[in-house]
């Protein structure tokens, strides 16, 4: 876990640190990721973590986690690119070289 799916601009996907939480238990989640910037907004804000499922496809209208060019995002699959809510950010246009990393299954929420 560590913020580095980037709801913004992107980050830089190499040797990523990894840390160990005590979280609630969510049936099919793989792992947590951090989430940095605001351009999920309202969804998803800078410092929440959410909980992803390992995938190499998401269907169009789900969010999910991203490569592209060594950088992490996180933004909703759309017909022609990656979507942000936050209306600041245009869609990344689509290409054969974003790579799925997972589907973002929702929100961790800690007590």
């Amino acid at each position: 876990m560590h913020k580095i799916a980037s709801a913004g601009n992107g980050f830089y996907f190499d040797d990523i640190p990894t840390d160990t939480i005590e979280a609630p238990y969510l049936p099919g989640a793989d792992f947590i990721i951090g989430v940095n910037g605001d351009s999920m907004e309202p969804t998803y804000k800078d410092g929440d973590l959410v909980y992803v499922e390992k995938r190499q496809i998401i269907e169009t209208g789900e969010i999910g986690v991203f490569i592209l060019n060594n950088e992490c995002f996180i933004k909703e699959a759309g017909e022609d690119g990656l979507i942000s809510h936050n209306k600041k950010y245009g869609v990344i246009p689509g290409s054969e070289n974003i790579q799925c990393v997972g589907k973002v299954l929702g929100k961790v929420e800690m007590n």
